[in-house]
């Protein structure tokens, strides 16, 4: 419940937070459970795959569309 969830906070440019405010508001998503699915969904992956930790925004943009071509195929989605 609501009442069970407590404040994490992080530190991040006003350019990341504009780009980050995009996203979810795209998504229809408060910025809470915006960022709580993310962690959830790149946690395993970043666990398996630890050398995106080290890659730019573009690297990163092309191994996300070859992540969700792979789950379209697998029907996870």
């Amino acid at each position: 419940s609501m009442a069970d969830l407590i404040p994490i906070s992080f530190k991040a440019t006003e350019e990341f937070s504009e780009w980050m405010c995009r996203q979810y508001g795209d998504l229809d998503l408060s910025r809470s459970e915006f960022i709580r699915q993310c962690t959830r969904i790149a946690a395993p992956l970043l666990k398996e795959h630890p050398e995106l930790l080290l890659a730019d925004d573009r690297r990163i943009g092309e191994a996300m569309k070859k992540v969700g071509k792979i789950l379209v195929i697998l029907e996870i989605v």
